[in-house]
């Protein structure tokens, strides 16, 4: 019979040994975890031999297992005097304080606890919970912040929290050592976005942004309801990167968009976000652009900057209707804005203007169906409507730069003016041609009329019938204002002006005042019987006077004037 195999006894290693090893093998940051590391005794030490340990001041005797061991005597605590749990209860939150892997123990339970689970840690440790926390606030503050949220049940202030650190709820626990399976932190992801309206959008929404993006597909297209929803869409354009982003993301328009998985609600809301976001970049430009300082560097008149600002508010009234907004830039401009030190928007170069005079900056608006191009200034000041479905025109929206010359070629569907009350004609043409609508909830259409002192003013409108109809002298003006840029149009090219003049109407024949049978720069006028003018330029069919408040009107010679 063979010898049977011999089993050398296996070596008894004690426990202080298994953790220097531990200690040894551990990282620099793992190694402080066995720091000060007490082993448990065998047998096991009871509840008050533990307490009692605390009562002499040796806590350092007690190990973690032990403290577990503490936390979990719910019937031992109820079981004392009123004095006696004070009293424990103050040693316990004394060392809680004192000793960080205690801590760690303890607010990961009582995390617990205040999402339900109560047997996590004796009552009697939490009542009066925001005084007894106290003891901790100086050496562990942003966890005591959060444990006093979690125990008053306040998903907005854990969402306050959040927004500060720029982490959704979740993350934010479990890097700050705490349980992140609290059914409260559900909660408080889905108030961020009224915690981001009512504490300060524009100082957070770069926090805001930044956990949008660390969110699944699902979650953010959640979040971005939410956003919409609670929040305008001024506000929203505050923020330039967040409207970026979401157009990034969601623009109706851009390849692999979430735009399909929103609801028709969120999409409408979006839309005006889009819009408006557009627009501000719009507004700011012409702003800009009419600042004094380069209004005068690029030699603009008082009637190229009120014709400016009026473009600006004209548009106001469609900014749910961009799809995106675009502009063109002569050297000379983009030049002067950076000599000024001013911001550069986002821009392409155009150039190829005959004589500088022609030079104007373009700005290319998109809408649903078409693209209207402005000409800003100058003798080519105007508005072209252009087909999107033609490929050469929507290619401009992402070129670097392009030839006034090669723009020309493209053929537009149809062209309107900037002259003196072109604003009725011109929505009525959006309104009635290419189904270019205000934005849909409009009711009073913002102008800037010129013959008014005040910046701009409502009109009451109509989705049926448009614009109020301009007064009759008002249509006289514009009447002659067409007359006059169709007969200096034609000038160009056959270098001759022929006078034609409307028969005068019943109302002018019977017009108080004379008309007198010349004029000459410098003459002194009473214009409709009110307004006291002076001549400075005369011209074949019309005179440039000078008004009383310093603006100038280009006016027909036939209208009712009397000499002072």
């Amino acid at each position: 019979m063979s010898a049977l195999i011999s089993i050398a006894t296996p070596k008894k290693i004690r426990p202080m040994r298994m953790i220097n090893a531990a200690r040894y093998q551990a990282s620099n940051v793992d190694s402080e975890l066995f720091d000060g590391l007490t082993l448990p005794e065998v047998p096991p030490r009871s509840i008050d031999a533990i307490l009692s340990l605390l009562e002499l001041g040796k806590a350092d005797l007690i190990s973690l297992l032990e403290w577990i061991t503490v936390f979990e005597s719910e019937e031992y605590f109820n079981s004392l005097s009123h004095d006696e749990q004070a009293m424990c209860k103050r040693l316990v939150w004394q060392e809680i304080a004192k000793q960080a892997k205690v801590r760690q123990i303890a607010l990961w339970r009582m995390s617990l606890f205040f999402d339900g689970q109560k047997n996590m840690i004796p009552t009697a440790l939490i009542v009066n919970f925001r005084e007894s926390i106290k003891a901790i606030k100086n050496v562990d503050k942003d966890r005591c912040l959060l444990l006093i949220a979690l125990a008053e049940n306040k998903a907005n202030a854990i969402a306050f929290y959040a927004l500060q650190a720029s982490t959704p709820p979740k993350p934010m626990f479990f890097r700050r050592g705490l349980p992140n399976t609290i059914q409260l932190l559900n909660s408080a992801l889905s108030k961020l976005e009224v915690v981001l309206v009512t504490k300060g959008f524009e100082q957070y929404a770069g926090h805001y942004l930044k956990i949008i993006q660390s969110l699944d597909d699902i979650e953010r297209d959640n979040a971005v309801t939410r956003l919409v929803t609670v929040s305008t869409k001024e506000l929203l354009a505050e923020s330039t990167q967040l409207v970026q982003y979401l157009k990034n993301c969601y623009s109706p328009t851009v390849i692999n968009s979430r735009w399909n998985h929103l609801s028709l609600v969120t999409q409408n809301i979006l839309r005006n976000v889009f819009g408006a976001a557009w627009f501000a970049d719009f507004k700011k430009f012409i702003f800009q652009l009419t600042s004094p300082k380069l209004a005068d560097a690029l030699d603009l008149t008082d009637r190229d900057i009120t014709q400016l600002k009026s473009r600006v508010t004209f548009w106001s009234n469609y900014q749910s209707r961009f799809h995106s907004f675009k502009v063109f830039l002569p050297l000379k401009t983009s030049h002067t804005i950076k000599s000024f030190g001013l911001h550069l928007p986002e821009h392409s170069i155009v150039e190829g203007f005959n004589h500088s005079r022609f030079e104007t900056e373009l700005c290319l608006l998109e809408f649903d169906e078409h693209i209207v191009v402005e000409y800003l200034r100058g003798g080519s000041s105007a508005v072209k409507i252009y087909s999107k479905s033609d490929t050469k025109i929507r290619s401009l929206l992402a070129t670097d730069k392009i030839r006034i010359d090669d723009l020309s070629q493209i053929e537009f569907i149809k062209e309107h003016d900037h002259l003196i009350y072109w604003q009725n004609s011109c929505e009525e043409m959006l309104r009635t041609e290419f189904q270019i609508l205000p934005d849909e909830n409009l009711r009073r259409f913002l102008i800037k009329d010129a013959d008014r002192q005040e910046d701009q003013f409502y009109k009451t409108y109509s989705r049926n019938y448009g614009l109020p109809q301009l007064s009759y002298d008002k249509r006289l003006q514009r009447q002659d204002a067409l007359l006059i840029h169709k007969q200096g149009r034609a000038a160009k090219y056959t270098n001759k002006v022929k006078p034609k003049f409307r028969e005068k109407t019943e109302i002018e024949n019977n017009a108080k005042g004379t008309v007198p049978e010349s004029f000459f720069i410098g003459q002194k006028l009473l214009w409709g019987g009110q307004h006291e003018v002076e001549v400075v330029r005369v011209d074949t069919n019309a005179i440039l006077v000078l008004m009383a408040n310093g603006r100038k009107l280009l006016t027909s010679k036939c209208h009712d004037y009397k000499e002072l």
